[in-house]
C-alpha cells in the first residue's frame, strides 16, 4: 500500500516476497509469450495470417493471468 502511495517509508523487507514473486511469474509469461503479442500488436487479422491461433491464446492468457491473481 506504501508503494503505490509514492512512499516507501512502512515498506519492509519481508512484505517483498509475494510481488516479488508475482513479478517473476509475469516476466516469464511475457517472455514466452513476445512473439504472440507482438504479432496481435499489428492487428488480430495479420496475427492469424502470421499462424497464431487467437481464440486458444486468449482464453491461455485469460485463465493465466486469473490463476496469477487469484
Amino acid at each position: 500500500m506504501h508503494w503505490t502511495l509514492s512512499s516507501l517509508a512502512g515498506a519492509k523487507w519481508t512484505t517483498i516476497g509475494m510481488p516479488f514473486f508475482t513479478f517473476l511469474l509475469v516476466y516469464i509469461l511475457l517472455l514466452v509469450n513476445y512473439r504472440q503479442l507482438n504479432a496481435l500488436l499489428l492487428g488480430e487479422e495479420l496475427a492469424t495470417t502470421l499462424g497464431i491461433n487467437l481464440d486458444r491464446f486468449r482464453i491461455f492468457i485469460i485463465l493465466t493471468i486469473n490463476q496469477i491473481r487469484h
